[in-house]
């Protein structure tokens, strides 16, 4: 329910089903609130192919929608998050898993009306923006939407340090931090 505040909870995601109950984050307040955080960044340089940190089978595979966001340690929300219909592949493991991909869905930056946009994830390399194609010439990784101002997370496969700038900048326009990591949350 949107009223609770954001807090830890216990859930069951099969009910009586064999998946045990659950500790899980809840963000009740952005975009309408009843979001389970999945995914936190939990360095400013992940270097790998991340899985989610919270990992339930029924609760991904029930998931209608993601919210991409920066946090801060207090896993508050900084603004220009985005919100779409859960990506399918996304239903059984990461967006950081994949080789780069390019899907056309409605997305919905801080809560303005839904426009229609290409949402960016996967390992591969690319150039510098959001915008730029995929080359596939080494592995950097990037999760982002074309022509909008969504986090724009990079680098989560390299040494270099990862980038958390919006998908309309250049990849280094804002570096991750404690107080600034990636997240995704579903509902």
């Amino acid at each position: 329910m949107p009223t609770l505040p954001d807090t830890t909870y216990v859930i069951d995601p099969d009910g009586s089903g064999p998946e045990m109950p659950i500790m899980v984050t809840c963000d009740m307040g952005t975009s309408g609130g009843g979001w389970t955080i999945v995914f936190v960044a939990e360095s400013p340089n992940l270097s790998t192919l991340s899985t989610y940190t919270l990992s339930s089978p029924r609760l991904l595979a029930d998931a209608q929608e993601a919210l991409i966001a920066y946090r801060d340690v207090s896993l508050v929300t900084a603004p220009n998050h985005a919100t779409f219909p859960m990506p399918g592949p996304w239903r059984t493991g990461a967006p950081f898993g994949y080789p780069g991909t390019d899907v056309t869905t409605m997305v919905s930056v801080n809560d303005a009306a839904p426009i229609s946009a290409t949402l960016r994830y996967g390992f591969d390399n690319f150039n510098n923006r959001c915008d730029d194609p995929w080359n596939g010439s080494s592995k950097l990784g990037r999760v982002c939407v074309m022509g909008t101002q969504a986090p724009y997370y990079n680098g989560f496969y390299s040494s270099f340090a990862d980038g958390c700038a919006d998908s309309l900048q250049d990849y280094n326009g804002a570096a991750c931090a404690a107080q600034r990591r990636f997240s995704i949350a579903v509902r």
